[in-house]
């Protein structure tokens, strides 16, 4: 089965009208973005559609507005995975914006507050790659304290860190 019909696959679960009311979240708009939702397997860093698995969100990561790979978010603990192991972050386009007009990037902790955010930001997905990622990057912004922290403790052996910024606070590298 192609990403894209796994993609719609999960999207048709959404449209179940006995999940209506536990999809209602304030500002979480489903116009947005082709998201679904599915039972899945996690194996390290990648999943499996598994009928007995556990609920996840799934989305679609894009690259020159192809997808060439599959989110799923586990509902439980939030935990991410990705189908075919190859995404390393969503929201690709605003890592170029940040990277090349020096703007400050939102970072969200996962891809069901990513959405919800309009999908303005980026989900880091490999943290082992982090500081390629991040490179050239001048600052973040990070939805939450433990988020900024983890991106902290990451980067902070970079030769230029991006500044890190929670809210009005930020915290600064320390070299």
């Amino acid at each position: 089965m192609s990403l894209f019909s796994e993609l719609l696959c999960a999207w048709r679960t959404t449209r179940n009208p006995h999940l209506a009311e536990t999809l209602r979240v304030p500002d979480f708009r489903m116009d947005r973005a082709i998201w679904g939702l599915d039972h899945v397997e996690i194996d390290r860093t990648v999943y499996q559609p598994v009928p007995t698995g556990d609920a996840a969100l799934i989305v679609s990561a894009y690259r020159n507005r192809v997808i060439f790979d599959l989110v799923a978010c586990r509902l439980r603990d939030r935990r991410i995975a990705t189908r075919r192991g190859l995404a390393e972050i969503l929201g690709e386009e605003w890592l170029d914006l940040a990277r090349s007009e020096g703007v400050r990037l939102p970072l969200f902790a996962d891809p069901l507050h990513w959405l919800a955010a309009g999908q303005r930001g980026c989900v880091i997905l490999d943290w082992y790659v982090v500081r390629g990622l991040l490179d050239d990057v001048a600052a973040v912004t990070c939805q939450s304290r433990s988020l900024a922290q983890r991106v902290h403790d990451t980067t902070r052996r970079m030769r230029r860190p991006p500044h890190i910024h929670f809210a009005r606070r930020s915290v600064s590298h320390v070299h």
